[in-house]
C-alpha cells in the first residue's frame, strides 16, 4: 500500500523537531513513491527530510521509490534521511548542501539503497548507486500535475539510470501523473525528465 505518492514536501523554514517534513515514529510499513523533498531543515536532529525512529513495541519499516530529495538540512544526522529502523530507497536522488562531508542519509537502520544517486556514494547496504554532485536539476516549479517538483535539465544524469526491475504497479507514472518510462528506461528521481 502506498500511503503518499505524487506530493511534494517542501517547507522553506527551519524547524525545531527531527524531521521538518516526515516522521515514522512507530506506525506499520510505510511506501512513499513519486514524492519531492525541497528545502526542509531540522534544527534539532538528523532528518531533514524524513526521519525513521526505532518504535517503542516493534520496529519501523519506511520504503521509498522515486524520490528526489533537494536543499533538506539537519543538525545532526543525515541531512535529507536519518533511519534508526528499517528503511528501503531505491532510484532516488539525493541534492543534499555539505555532502560528502555532512552525509545524505544515516542512522543505525539497517538502510538499504537501491540505485540511488548522491553526492559522496553510498557504502552500505545495497546496489547500484552512483556517487553524483551535481544532479542538474531545476528549481522548485509547477511542471504539470498536482504538486510543485524539480525537472531534470538537459545532460542530466538521472536520465532512464533508474532500474526498471524495481518498479511496482504503483510506478506506472511519475509525480506529476506522466507515464513514467518514457524514453525506453525509467529515470531516477519523482519527475520522469523525457515526458
Amino acid at each position: 500500500m502506498t500511503l503518499c505518492a505524487d506530493g511534494t514536501f517542501a517547507l522553506p523554514t527551519t524547524h525545531t523537531h527531527t524531521p521538518s517534513a516526515l516522521q515514522t515514529p512507530h506506525a506499520p510499513p510505510k511506501t512513499y513513491s513519486q514524492t519531492t523533498f525541497d528545502s526542509n531543515a531540522a534544527t534539532g536532529g538528523g532528518g531533514g527530510a524524513v526521519a525513521v525512529a526505532t518504535a517503542t513495541w516493534g520496529s519501523v519499516s519506511l520504503n521509498m521509490s522515486f524520490i528526489t530529495f533537494s536543499g533538506n538540512q539537519a543538525a545532526g544526522g543525515g541531512s535529507a534521511v536519518s533511519a534508526n529502523a528499517a528503511a528501503g530507497i531505491s532510484n532516488s536522488a539525493f541534492n543534499c548542501p555539505g555532502a560528502p562531508a555532512t552525509p545524505c542519509v544515516t542512522g543505525s537502520g539497517p538502510i538499504t539503497l537501491r540505485r540511488c544517486m548522491l553526492p559522496g556514494g553510498w557504502a552500505g547496504a545495497g546496489a547500484g548507486n552512483a556517487d553524483v554532485t551535481n544532479l542538474l536539476l531545476a528549481s522548485l516549479a509547477n511542471n504539470g500535475g498536482p504538486a510543485r517538483s524539480r525537472r531534470p535539465l538537459p545532460g542530466r544524469p538521472v536520465l532512464d539510470a533508474a532500474d526498471a526491475s524495481l518498479l511496482t504497479a504503483d510506478d506506472t507514472t511519475d509525480q506529476r501523473g506522466f507515464p513514467r518510462v518514457a524514453c525506453g528506461a525509467p529515470d531516477i528521481g519523482a519527475v520522469e525528465g523525457g515526458a
